[in-house]
């Protein structure tokens, strides 16, 4: 719980910056702004990925990694009942609008980072290392246990086998 608080008052601490800044005129929208508090405090918890807190007032920058991956994660976050409806595939067929084909991009960018995630802590497991410490570890050791304790029940010779996420 340590590094939840820590990251909480690195973000409350930024987030607070960006509101009194001498350039700021007035906070575009507070809602964003907590909603991004939230989130940061999530991924940097949940997937050991810290990000700088960009408020609302500030203009998009390029798409670095770290950008994509905070911004895919919230455009799906903010779009997952029409996800859990529609499939990227129907999002992305040609006739539909650009929003739509947006909502498509963020979730197969998010796929993508998860998947890439995935193999870290995979490769860290096989490797004896530690991992990152956050969810995906977690899931990834649970993973792990899970099939040794069902390779020994049933006979068979133990090993780390994890799964490669698929379309």
């Amino acid at each position: 719980m340590t590094f939840v608080w820590d990251e909480t008052i690195q973000q409350t601490g930024q987030m607070l910056e960006s509101w009194t800044g001498p350039a700021v005129q007035h906070i575009r929208s507070f809602a964003k702004d907590t909603r991004t508090l939230s989130l940061n405090i999530l991924a940097a918890t949940g997937f050991r990925r810290s990000y700088k807190f960009r408020s609302a007032n500030e203009p998009v920058a390029d798409a670095d990694q770290v950008g994509s991956y905070r911004d895919a994660l919230q455009t799906v976050l903010d779009n997952i009942i029409m996800l859990m409806i529609l499939s990227p595939k129907l999002l992305s067929l040609s006739f539909a609008p650009e929003s739509w084909h947006r909502i498509a991009r963020a979730a197969a960018d998010f796929k993508e980072f998860m998947i890439h995630m995935l193999d870290e802590e995979t490769i860290a497991l096989k490797e004896g290392k530690s991992g990152s410490g956050g969810l995906m570890t977690s899931f990834v050791r649970a993973l792990d246990m899970k099939q040794k304790e069902d390779t020994k029940s049933s006979g068979q010779s133990p090993g780390t086998i994890i799964p490669h996420i698929q379309d």
